[in-house]
């Protein structure tokens, strides 16, 4: 409930650590979506998680992995934790957009 009360918009992503490699073949993650109801919200699991980046995001994910920089989002439990980690990942955001513009720069050239 606070994840929508925050942010109308937002989802929950669910990673499968064991499929977090370059070998597997299939989507690391399960996305969910809010669904409100008169009382309450449940979360719905989304039918297909959409790339950004369309086609060329499925090569750069390899990359991001290979970077590590899903050690850096924070969750709900570290927010738990320390209340000064914001688990709205806006940092980690600008990060993976940088990096992957200048991975598509480096394909590019």
């Amino acid at each position: 409930d606070k994840i929508v009360e925050n942010c109308e918009e937002g989802c929950m992503l669910i990673v499968n650590n064991e499929l977090l490699n370059h070998l597997a073949t299939e989507l690391p993650f399960k996305l969910f979506h809010p669904v409100r109801s008169t009382d309450r919200i449940d979360w719905k699991e989304g039918d297909k998680p959409r790339l950004q980046y369309g086609e060329r995001g499925l090569t750069l994910g390899p990359e991001i992995m290979k970077s590590q920089l899903y050690r850096s989002v924070v969750d709900m439990d570290n927010h738990y934790d320390n209340v000064r980690c914001n688990w709205d990942n806006a940092a980690l955001d600008e990060t993976v957009k940088l990096f992957s513009e200048s991975l598509l720069s480096a394909a590019e050239e």
